[in-house]
């Protein structure tokens, strides 16, 4: 039977697969049985070396995220708290991408490629709402106003 991996080489490994926040990489060495007291200094030192920095991981989801899917500031600010942002951070991640577009732009967005998949308005509105965007600016950008 192999020996388990010290947390430092377990933290690497799980690095080394996808970049991570930190709230996720601590998650994932509790659920492998480590203690606390024994990974946040191991946390600490990572993000010294630059291995951990949940600002700019936030801001490269968050863009990457958004030219992919786009979807309303609500549900991006979801996306991220599932990715275990700190909240400070999450907030910073929005409101610097909304700053260059508003949640009516991206609903804009989210319905021309919506509508290239399909052609059921019903199905594209529900899609929308889905998304987080509000009543109001699902049924602007559907009636084109």
């Amino acid at each position: 039977m192999r020996p388990k991996p010290t947390i430092q080489e377990k933290a690497l490994d799980l690095l080394s697969r996808r970049s991570l926040t930190r709230g996720e990489l601590k998650a994932k060495l509790l659920q492998r049985g480590y203690r606390s007291g024994e990974i946040e200094p191991q946390l600490d030192h990572y993000e010294d070396l630059g291995f951990l920095n949940d600002g700019v991981l936030a801001m490269d989801y968050t863009k990457y995220t958004l030219e992919s899917r786009p979807m309303s500031r609500r549900m991006l600010k979801y996306e991220l708290k599932k990715r275990l942002f700190p909240e400070e951070i999450i907030e910073m991640a929005v409101e610097a991408v909304f700053a260059e577009t508003s949640d009516r732009e991206m609903a804009e967005r989210a319905y021309r490629l919506e509508a290239k998949h399909s052609k059921d308005r019903k199905k594209i509105y529900n899609r929308l709402l889905r998304l987080g965007f509000d009543y109001e600016v699902v049924s602007e950008v559907m009636t084109g106003k």
